[in-house]
């Protein structure tokens, strides 16, 4: 279903919601489409919380227990902060976990 439409600068923008999402479709002219999607709002910038997890002893999967009541970004950083790739689970919105090839030191950002 369309919301709303108006014109702007001889395009068109329609708001659409279907299936629980609401999208803003912005059509400039024929050859241009911007489609944005708005979900439920996270928290807010400067004041959201966030966790770092250190995990000295090396092991191959980290179990970080942020406590932030959603499933946060989780950046990796070796112990010498270098940014390692791992596969990150959120088993609840308390907990992520990183699972990694081989055991590792370092720190997870939580935000």
């Amino acid at each position: 279903m369309i919301r709303s439409a108006k014109i702007i600068n001889g395009g068109y923008i329609a708001q659409v919601r279907g299936a629980g999402v609401l999208a803003r479709v912005a059509v400039f002219d024929r050859s241009s489409v911007v489609v944005r999607y708005v979900g439920t709002p996270g928290p807010s910038g400067a004041s959201a919380a966030s966790y770092t997890h250190t995990q000295s002893v090396a092991a191959s999967t980290w179990i970080i227990n942020h406590n932030l009541g959603y499933e946060p970004t989780v950046q990796l950083r070796s112990s010498g902060g270098a940014v390692i790739g791992g596969d990150v689970e959120h088993p609840s919105i308390n907990q992520a976990r990183a699972v990694f090839a081989g055991a590792i030191a370092g720190k997870a950002r939580c935000n």
